[in-house]
């Protein structure tokens, strides 16, 4: 930890002057090395604020555009987009996800709801038979979801579904629409919004993109390559790179 006379860039009204505080507090106390955050409420933008650099090294700025891969936020994006299916009589949230992508209804999946998938209570949690590296091979990837067992009686209970739902809900807007999660998602949400959050970089965004640098402390990866581990099976499919999260496929690809 250590600070570096760094003062954070932006907008932030006075009424939200905590946020700003404590983004500040994680350059100063708690070795950030650069970030953005952006606040909006009731559609009007209160905290717009960004500093420090992109590289570890402190040699590249982190400007106002700068872009970084922001992990399960795609969740919710992914599910948003199920929900505009819905608003348009084009998807029902109660009825089965093989309904819409019918190879997802084998071993005992059939009575998996769109509903249950949404709100993490599907079960359909591991891929078990998926290969390493299964994460860019999207077909394959979600081969090995449609032929998994649910690990438990779908609607009974909750669990974080780490990687499976953005395949699931990907499949149900891809075969309603034809159109893969990513382009529907940059079509109909961020291009309209104006909005900069895309799953799957073009070439002139590649430019834009800060790295990832983890924190030596988190032991998540650690027990993401335990065999047996839950956190393990969740991630089957995982590509084996030490760099995963910085790597091209994973800017490029659509990954959801």
């Amino acid at each position: 930890m250590g600070k570096h006379n760094l003062e954070v860039q932006g907008y932030c009204d006075p009424a939200f002057k905590a946020v700003k505080g404590t983004f500040q507090e994680n350059f100063d106390n708690r070795s950030e090395i650069g970030a953005g955050v952006c606040v909006y409420k009731e559609n009007e933008k209160v905290v717009d604020l960004w500093g420090g650099h992109r590289d570890e090294e402190r040699i590249q700025t982190w400007t106002e555009d700068t872009i970084t891969l922001m992990n399960s936020v795609a969740k919710s994006i992914c599910a948003l987009a199920v929900h505009i299916l819905a608003d348009r009589g084009l998807v029902n949230l109660d009825a089965p996800v093989a309904t819409y992508w019918p190879e997802f209804g084998q071993s005992g999946k059939d009575d998996i709801l769109v509903r249950h998938v949404q709100g993490h209570q599907c079960g359909a949690v591991f891929s078990d038979t998926a290969k390493p590296g299964d994460w860019f091979n999207y077909s394959a990837q979600c081969s090995a979801i449609a032929r998994q067992e649910p690990a438990w009686l779908p609607g009974t209970k909750g669990g974080y579904n780490t990687i499976n739902i953005g395949f699931i809900l990907g499949e149900i807007v891809r075969h309603v629409t034809g159109k893969t999660i990513g382009t529907f998602i940059r079509e109909e949400i961020s291009e309209p919004l104006g909005a900069e959050y895309n799953i799957g970089l073009t070439t002139k965004e590649l430019d834009l993109v800060a790295p990832m640098q983890l924190n030596p402390e988190n032991n998540f990866w650690a027990e993401c390559a335990r065999e047996g581990s839950n956190l393990n099976r969740a991630h089957s499919g995982r590509p084996d790179d030490p760099n995963l999260l910085n790597c091209i496929e994973i800017r490029k690809g659509e990954l959801p």
